[in-house]
């Protein structure tokens, strides 16, 4: 029987066994050390013939992640290592590669650049990795322009030394760098800047972008708004802005607008956006479909007709809105708590423009009152509304908010849309939908602390009617707000 189906397997056609194996492990990297439990490993046990078929598709071993360093108590160093990557860029004969490090790991113990980088150069269509020393990021940063021709996809953390990651870049900072100036293909870009390297020194194809992410390398507005002016076909944004202090020198910003008309996705990092509002109005963004912004401000906590001022030309698009407070630091302190200035009519005013949002999140500092809470009930505000995050110390009220608004879309003539009826459906024929999850937050200081049971009561009720509900009422919860 053994011998009869292995017959039946060396008679397989070997070209379309490759291109079955192709499509199951092709999206599957090769974690380097190899592992043993490698589906390329296994599938060359099965037989001879299937080992050469394995061998012998490139795309099986073109997608490569360094998962860990080698062993330090190995004698051989990173050979092994080394020679494993050598196994896979031999396999993968002329395929273009797929090259990733863990980023949270370090001590590779061999030249990043020189190694793995330099000698398959053309052929590398997605490359992410740390790249840190010194000697190191200058040897990345003077390879010469052009030679990424097939490069799509980078994400890089240039970093000076491990044990001072944030240390100044020794060499000239006005040092301009081509190594990926002509890059044709390039398309989606993540830089982690550690070192005060300028951005623009980088001297990135902005106006091919599609995805950019600097959220982890803070610029002022005046960069901020030169990088946007150059990059027309953005889908995907993820910018950290920090605004300068009283003492610091204000740069002229442009007065003509910058509309991205592809932009579906930013998310915004803002560091005291009160000491200049002027970069709100200046952004458009007609076909915005999700937008995170991220703030930390201790003279004012959320302004938010800065942001209706930012928003507004996304009015009819706008799915999701995340709101969040951030820390700039790890050993930043917590911010003293304050709720935002203003009436109900503030964020009523703001909420009235995007009656198309379907996941909204609000943070602690965004004061929801109840007149407002009443108007989410009956639906007169976000009608399309299904998914609810909120810290607030109202947390009675929006369970009761959640609870009166399903019964008025029971009582409705229209009632509960059925389970087959999706929130785009019910958006295109203005049809309201139940707040189907909700995530609260309940701060809890002292003796104003609320009653916990009171609280777990109401959630159960809303669970016994398929309202998918989550609640936090702990004691001393961080602010600014953060989801566990």
């Amino acid at each position: 029987m053994a011998h009869a189906h292995q017959a039946q397997l060396s008679g397989f056609p070997a070209t379309l066994l490759g291109r079955i194996l192709e499509g199951v492990c092709a999206t599957i990297p090769v974690h380097l050390p190899l592992s043993q439990a490698d589906p390329r490993r296994n599938l060359t046990l099965v037989c001879k013939d299937w080992r050469d078929v394995v061998q012998s598709t490139p795309a099986l071993w073109a997608n490569i992640y360094f998962s860990r360093p080698f062993s330090p108590s190995s004698i051989l160093g990173p050979r092994p290592l080394l020679a494993h990557f050598n196994a896979c860029i031999k396999h993968s004969a002329k395929s273009l590669l797929t090259i990733r490090f863990d980023m949270a790991l370090n001590g590779w113990a061999f030249s990043i650049v020189d190694t793995i980088i330099i000698p398959h150069i053309s052929r590398i269509k997605t490359l992410s990795c740390p790249i840190y020393g010194n000697a190191e990021v200058y040897r990345f940063l003077t390879i010469h322009e052009g030679q990424f021709g097939a490069l799509e996809t980078l994400d890089i953390c240039l970093i000076n030394t491990l044990n001072n990651p944030f240390s100044v870049f020794p060499h000239d900072v006005r040092q301009q760098f081509t190594v990926l100036r002509h890059a044709p293909r390039l398309c989606n870009v993540t830089v982690r800047i550690l070192n005060n390297l300028h951005p623009l020194h980088l001297q990135l194809p902005f106006s091919q972008l599609r995805t950019l992410d600097l959220g982890a390398t803070a610029i002022v507005p005046r960069l901020s708004v030169k990088i946007l002016r150059s990059a027309p076909l953005i889908e995907d944004l993820f910018v950290y802005i920090r605004f300068q202090t009283q003492d610091e020198p204000r740069r002229a910003l442009s007065k003509s607008k910058i509309t991205l008309h592809n932009l579906k996705t930013i998310r915004l990092r803002l560091y005291y956006p009160s000491r200049d509002g002027r970069l709100f109005s200046t952004l458009s963004f007609p076909a915005l479909e999700h937008a995170w912004i991220e703030l930390y401000d201790q003279f004012q906590v959320w302004d938010l007709p800065i942001y209706t001022q930012l928003l507004r030309a996304s009015s009819n698009s706008l799915k999701v809105l995340h709101f969040s407070d951030f820390f700039p630091g790890p050993k930043h302190h917590a911010l003293r708590y304050r709720y935002a200035l203003g009436t109900h009519y503030m964020l009523e005013n703001f909420l009235v423009l995007f009656q198309n949002i379907e996941k909204l999140r609000l943070p602690l500092g965004i004061t929801v009152y109840t007149q407002t809470l009443d108007k989410i009930a009956k639906c007169a505000l976000l009608p399309f509304l299904y998914a609810l995050e909120i810290g607030t110390v109202n947390g009675i009220h929006v369970l009761s908010m959640v609870q009166h608004r399903l019964t008025h879309i029971l009582n409705s003539p229209l009632g509960l849309p059925g389970p087959s009826t999706s929130v785009e459906t019910s958006s295109a024929t203005s049809r309201p939908v139940a707040i189907q999850f909700l995530y609260m937050i309940v701060p809890q200081y002292g003796n104003n602390a609320y009653d916990t049971a009171e609280l777990v009561e109401k959630v159960q009720t809303l669970r016994s009617l398929g309202i998918r509900c989550w609640i936090d009422c702990s004691k001393n919860i961080p602010l600014p707000l953060r989801k566990k």
